[in-house]
Formats: structure tokens, sequence, C-alpha cells
């Protein structure tokens, strides 16, 4: 026998232990039936469909791969029974897999020994894996994937790894923990589908994915993108409406950030869009209590910026030397590099530079005496209290 097919035939069994003895069989469908307990560790070597869906499976054999070899498709999705597993451990470099289906299943762990980089399934085609308590990040390349679908699950850290899935043509993400800005689409020009939703991205919708020919539907609301609504093709469903309507972008509608925004979005940007920003940055005026933002209230100008003790990374932009009336730069006490830039020096108007606790600062400009430098790399206690006066007013800003 090679081929047994009992679809929906409502079966309420356990499937015997000597199954094995049908060691030629090569297609099983079961799907949609009531077969309980675990499926059995038995070795099969030249099955190459194994279809269970829609039961009550309470276990997956933990090398279920090994056992089956030649094994090409195989689904167990909305099996609730389950109890928690994780993924199996590729074996053989030459994995004939191509269709892996699990959604619904108590999935667990990562997603990193399973795929190996990308190397440990080089046929595959289909992953679905939607709905599990898969968690970490996400790091393989396929240039043979075309249908992921990774959503509902834990994953955190960037999606870099799309750029090294060239063909994939629905890419479905959403409702994870994914952050950092998105990347180049540019290069996935098979893509159709991209579902992004319900994470913590970042920073400003790419122009390689609102300009995608190829789109039909993209998914972005529930983040906390920045910067102007982006504009799809009307042929592409979408809903950035729905997403700005949640506070993301600077404004419900079409058309460029005030300029303010836009020079801050650019300091931020130097930052890498950290979300403790992003959650705080958002619409279009940032005297309208952004973090860290301080402004004057008779003149709209922004003269002070505390960004100190965010764990900010990456580097110290030049555009602060555009925030003409900047009175006190703070950014003490992150992660940010070395170099404090010549742009600072056009800042007439900045009394106090608090750089201190970052990396050490190289090749520090020649401040005007009237400006207080704080630059020491080590992490000693700082005063507290200072108090520049703007417009007749005291602006407090601890440093």
């Amino acid at each position: 026998m090679v081929s047994i097919s009992a679809q929906g035939v409502d079966l309420n069994v356990t499937l015997p232990s000597d199954i094995h003895h049908l060691s030629k069989l090569r297609f099983l469908d079961l799907r949609r039936n009531r077969i309980t307990g675990p499926l059995p560790q038995a070795l099969f070597p030249e099955l190459k469909t194994l279809l269970v869906d829609r039961n009550s499976f309470t276990g997956v054999p933990p090398n279920i791969l090994a056992l089956m070899p030649m094994l090409t498709k195989l689904t167990l999705n909305d099996n609730v029974e389950l109890k928690e597993w994780e993924l199996p451990a590729a074996r053989s470099p030459h994995s004939q897999l191509q269709v892996f289906e699990a959604r619904n299943a108590s999935v667990a762990g990562t997603l990193s020994l399973f795929l190996r980089s990308g190397s440990a399934h080089p046929n595959l085609v289909r992953l679905l894996l939607a709905n599990n308590r898969l968690a970490g990040q996400v790091m393989f390349s396929s240039t043979m994937l075309r249908y992921l679908d990774l959503s509902h699950n834990m994953l955190t850290g960037t999606i870099e790894f799309i750029t090294g899935l060239p063909n994939v043509q629905e890419l479905r993400l959403h409702d994870n923990a994914f952050t950092g800005v998105l990347p180049d689409f540019s290069k996935l020009w098979r893509l159709r589908v991209l579902t992004l939703s319900q994470n913590q991205f970042t920073g400003i919708v790419p122009v390689s994915l609102i300009n995608h020919g190829g789109l039909t539907s993209v998914s972005l609301t529930e983040n906390l993108f920045q910067g102007p609504l982006p504009e799809f093709p009307r042929s592409v469903q979408t809903d950035v409406a729905h997403a700005a309507y949640w506070g993301s972008f600077c404004r419900p509608e079409p058309g460029p950030c005030q300029e303010r925004v836009v020079l801050l979005l650019l300091i931020a940007a130097a930052f890498q869009f950290p979300v403790s920003l992003a959650t705080s940055w958002k619409g279009n005026d940032p005297c309208a209590g952004w973090l860290g933002v301080y402004c004057d209230n008779s003149t709209g100008e922004i003269i002070g910026i505390n960004l100190s003790h965010l764990a900010l990374n990456g580097t110290i932009s030049p555009v602060f030397g555009a925030l003409r009336s900047l009175q006190a730069l703070l950014l003490g006490g992150n992660n940010l590099a070395g170099v404090v830039l010549q742009s600072l020096l056009r800042l007439q108007s900045l009394r106090v530079l608090d750089v201190s606790d970052n990396a050490a600062p190289e090749d520090m400009p020649h401040f005007r005496s009237s400006v207080l430098i704080l630059a020491r790399a080590s992490r000693e206690p700082k005063a507290h209290g200072y108090r520049p006066k703007v417009a007749g007013k005291p602006l407090v800003i601890s440093i």
C-alpha cells in the first residue's frame, strides 16, 4: 500500500504503534478527523506527503523529519490539543521538504535550528507557522520561498531577513513584537501581499515599498511609523488611513510634515528611530508634549532638547545645527558614537551641551567660552537643576 486517504471520515481513534509496518507508504491524508494521542514514533522511509490537519493529536515526535527523510509536504494545522513542542532541528543537508504548515499547533521555541540560516531546507516553498508561540529573532535566507506566514507569534528584532527572500510573494508578519525600521523592498519584485500590522516598527515607510510595482495588499496599522502618510497606488489595498487615525504619521492626510518635525525625525533617524521616541514623537507639532522637546511658548521655536539616559544608539545628527534657537542640548547617558559635530558651532544661542557618559568624544569642536560643556565618558554623578532662562521664563532641564 502506497497511499491512504481518509479525509473527513470522522475517525475517532489513536494511531497504532505498528503503523510502521506500512513502510512503502508515500501518501497519508488524515485531515478533519478526531484522531487523538501522539503522532507515532515510526519510520516511513518513502513517505512524501503527510496531512493531519484538524485533529486532536497530543504530541509530535521531536525527530519527525528524520523519521520521514523523503517528505516533501507536511501539514499539522489546527491541532489545538498538541502539547507545546519545538520545531525539529535540521539534521540532513539534503532535505526534500517543500511545504511545512503548522498553524495553530502549539509550536514554541525559535526558528533558528529548524531553518539553520536557510541552508537546512533549500527546497522550502511554503512555510506557514501562524498563531503559535515562536519567539526570538528571525535570521535566514531562501531563494525558493514563496509564502511565509509567521503572524500571531512573539517574534522580535528587525525584519532585515526579508531582503534575503527575493522570490517571496506573500509575507505575513503581523501581530508579533518586531521592531526597527523597514528594510529596502526594491529587490522583492515578486511580493504581492505584505502584512506588518500590530508590531513596533518605527521610522518612515520607505519609498521602495510605496513605489513597489507588484503589490496588491499592504497592512501597516498599529505600529509606530512616523513621517508623512504614504501614498500607495489605487490598485493597492491598504490600511494607512486607519494607521493614521491611531497615531501613525505626522498628519492624517497626504502631504509634507511641518519643518520642525522633519528636522527632529532626521535626528531620530541618526538614533535609529528608537521606540522610546516613536511612542512620543507623534503628530505634526513637536511642541505638543514630545518627549525631551522644549519650546518657547511665544515663538514656537525649539529651545531645549533633553534626551538623556534613554539608551539611545547611533550618532549625533548634524541636523541639530539647524535648530538655531537651541539653548540646551542634553544627550548624556546614552550609547552614542563619540563624535561631536562641527555643525553644533552654528548654534549661537547654545548655553549647555551634555554628551557625557557616551563614547569618549573625538575632536571636540572649540565652542565659545560661555557654553557649558559636559563631555566626560565616565559614569560620575551629574549636577541637577540647570535653569537656562528663555524669554524671561525658566526652562527646567535636569542634567
